[in-house]
């Protein structure tokens, strides 16, 4: 257990680099030593087929333990997160 929040968490970030609201969540989570996995949908030819495949609309767009959160929202981030 990190930061307050279990290890066993599956965090996953789709994200531009110009987003601000991006950089506010990972901040968040590097903050709170929340491991995560990011795809740049922008770079990443792998991680623009995954957020298709899952009808993002928005960024960022954030999967905590397969809970879908459009934007930054902390308090969803926060209820989602173990």
């Amino acid at each position: 257990m990190t930061g307050g929040y279990s290890d066993t968490n599956e965090v996953v970030l789709y994200s531009t680099d110009w987003c601000g609201y991006c950089k506010k969540a990972r901040k968040f989570f590097n903050s709170n030593n929340i491991k995560f996995q990011e795809f740049d949908i922008e770079k990443s030819e792998d991680g623009r087929k995954r957020y298709d495949a899952i009808n993002g609309s928005s960024i960022p767009l954030i999967l905590i333990n397969g809970n879908r959160i459009n934007g930054y929202n902390k308090s969803k981030i926060l209820r989602f997160l173990k």
